[in-house]
């Protein structure tokens, strides 16, 4: 298992009395707040409540409606008919009336039913979705959050080569005082030295910038301070699993699974519409209590009211082929997001690999590197090397250095891209990372 090595060799004493004092921030808890707290994990979250919102909204659309409606009336005049005795109002003088109904879809076509089911697909876009969401945020966790100990690492790189710098200056100075050098040599090592301590600064401020995109990326706010240490004493990494499990895997991941939810959302519009041929039957029930007597101050009913669509202009035939065009389309684009997963995952496990092989080669480099800048450094005192050669033979450990810290992080950069492939980064980062 290819590591992300975290240990900075060198620290100034304030930032370990700081590190000693201040709470550490593991990988994994970075990952599980942006989980609860991150902006996209909070809209992730919206959209499910939102979907099922919509579901109970959709639901209604089959179930009974009981209304009550009333008025109350005053009539310039009041008209009547009838003897004394059995008088009928017409027309009170102050009228009012109240009435309770309830309407009930009894067959639409199945329309509302295939809309109702279209509802709950959105709930399965909406929790799949939020799977996609949680990779997106997990990758982009990790990637910050090793981009700033990369960055602790890089400024330690940058120290060291700023101390033979320094060395090299006192080297040359003793060498020029026994008059066995030139003065150049010595320039040429406080010129070294003052590049050395600007790569530092550099260095410094990426470090700045990295732990301000982490500090984003975890919905911190305040400065520094707020984010704490990091954990730069433990080793990640992600473990991959072979390929045809991580093949097994990405056609299980979410955008696969919305897109064979987005083709049955298209069948069942298409049936929705197809539908619109059909007729549409309402039961509908009521009791009314009014002040005019007439027919009767009270009185109740029940109606069955149907509709048949004889002739639509031909919208209802233009509407299935629409549907029946988006299916397709829905169709194609599953094909091509399952032919995109599997290829994701074998452009994933290449890049691994190459990642697997430059950081081997890195390490080798920098063994390399650290025996010819010994060798240099003994045949410089021994006046069998010249400055140019010691000077070289430090940029090259430097160099080699870097490269190293680089390479180790592209190898975690390309686990992450590994599992994000699968679908399944937020998991395995949960499962490995302390």
């Amino acid at each position: 298992m290819i590591h992300l090595i975290l240990a900075a060799t060198l620290v100034a004493p304030a930032q370990a009395a700081e590190a000693q004092t201040a709470p550490t921030l593991t990988l994994k808890a970075a990952i599980e707040r942006a989980f609860a707290l991150s902006p996209a994990a909070l809209r992730a979250e919206d959209e499910i409540e939102a979907a099922e919102a919509q579901r109970v909204a959709t639901k209604s659309l089959v179930l009974p409606r009981i209304n009550l409606t009333g008025s109350l009336i005053r009539n310039s005049e009041e008209v009547t008919f009838g003897s004394v005795e059995d008088s009928r109002t017409i027309l009170p003088g102050t009228d009012w009336n109240a009435r309770v109904t309830l309407q009930q879809p009894v067959y639409a076509g199945r329309r509302e039913f295939r809309l109702y089911y279209q509802s709950k697909e959105g709930i399965t876009l909406a929790r799949d979705g939020k799977r996609a969401t949680r990779d997106r945020i997990a990758l982009r966790v990790i990637a910050d959050y090793a981009a700033a100990v990369q960055a602790r690492a890089l400024i330690d790189v940058e120290r060291q080569a700023a101390s033979l710098a320094q060395k090299r200056i006192a080297q040359a100075q003793s060498l020029f005082d026994a008059g066995e050098v030139t003065r150049v040599d010595v320039l040429r090592a406080e010129t070294a030295h003052k590049a050395a301590l600007r790569r530092v600064a550099n260095a410094e401020s990426e470090a700045i910038q990295a732990r301000s995109r982490l500090r984003m990326a975890l919905a911190i706010d305040g400065g520094d301070e707020a984010l704490g240490a990091l954990d730069e004493t433990t080793e990640i990494g992600l473990p991959v699993i072979g390929a045809e499990s991580l093949s097994a895997r990405a056609l299980l991941r979410a955008e696969v699974k919305q897109a064979e939810t987005n083709v049955r959302i298209a069948e069942l519009e298409y049936l929705k519409q197809k539908g619109a041929y059909l007729p549409v039957v309402t039961a509908d029930m009521g009791y009314i209590r009014q002040k005019s007597s007439f027919p009767s101050d009270s009185y109740g009913y029940a109606a069955l009211r149907f509709t048949v669509p004889l002739f639509q202009g031909g919208e209802v035939g233009a509407r299935m082929r629409i549907a029946a065009a988006r299916q397709h389309q829905a169709e194609v684009t599953l094909a091509e997001t399952r032919r995109q997963a599997t290829e994701d995952v074998r452009q994933a496990l290449s890049l691994l690999e190459v990642a697997r092989r430059t950081k081997g080669l890195a390490d080798d480099q920098v063994k390399a590197a650290e025996a010819e800048y010994a060798q240099a450094r003994d045949l410089y005192e021994q006046r069998e090397a010249t400055a140019l050669d010691l000077e070289a033979a430090e940029s090259a450990l430097a160099e080699a250095r870097r490269a190293l810290i680089q390479a180790r992080f592209a190898v975690l950069q390309a686990e992450s891209s590994a599992w994000l492939a699968a679908g399944s980064l937020a998991d395995a980062a949960l499962e490995n990372f302390k």
